[in-house]
């Protein structure tokens, strides 16, 4: 399990930092105050961790291209189901219904070409 979620917490992690850091710049450069602020350097630092153990796209690629058909895909189809009765009890929650149903969205269109490695 623990090698099917690092490529996907590592990229996760990494990408909302960037975003974050990025809000942070594009904010203080219209209030003008850029340079009062360490923004600039730590985007540039948070640009070297989308790299630093093997760049995202690495990751993801080895993610779709090894590791999601372990097994004949038996650690993917765990993983759905673990959060299957999550997903399940998400969707029964007015606030988060809709994140809900994209989220079950995401997995049943991972797991569609997993099927095929299954039969």
């Amino acid at each position: 399990m623990i090698e099917i979620l690092t490529p996907i917490v590592k990229s996760y992690c990494t990408d909302m930092g960037m975003e974050c850091n990025q809000l942070a710049v594009q904010t203080l450069r219209r209030l003008r105050f850029l340079r009062e602020y360490p923004v600039e350097q730590m985007m540039r630092d948070q640009k070297i961790n989308q790299i630093y153990e093997g760049t995202n796209g690495i990751q993801a690629m080895d993610l779709l291209g090894r590791k999601l058909g372990m097994k004949k895909g038996l650690y993917f189809m765990n993983l759905i189901g673990i959060t299957q009765p999550d997903i399940a009890e998400a969707k029964g929650l007015d606030l988060i219904k809709a994140e809900a149903a994209i989220v079950e969205g995401a997995f049943n269109a991972c797991a569609e070409p997993l099927w095929h490695f299954a039969q």
